[in-house]
């Protein structure tokens, strides 16, 4: 039953409210698009992942497709 469950009900919110753990602002929309359903919305090889936090660990800015799943997850809908 956890796999059909998990297969069908998208991940739980990841909001990082707590601002004094000082999680970086891009860090919720890389995890987003690593928790997405469909493979299309993911990533789609690790080094892109790594590249991703490579660039929040910088502070510099990345470029990802938001889908409508992620706009949900960070609020923006």
């Amino acid at each position: 039953h956890v796999l059909v469950k998990h297969s069908r009900e998208r991940a739980p919110s990841i909001s990082f409210e707590d601002k004094s753990k000082k999680v970086p602002k891009g860090l919720e929309a890389v995890i987003s698009k690593c928790l997405e359903k469909a493979p299309q919305d993911r990533y789609a090889t690790m080094e892109d992942v790594i590249k991703d936090l490579q660039k929040v660990k910088d502070g510099e800015s990345i470029t990802i497709r938001i889908t409508g799943y992620q706009k949900w997850m960070l609020g923006i809908v």
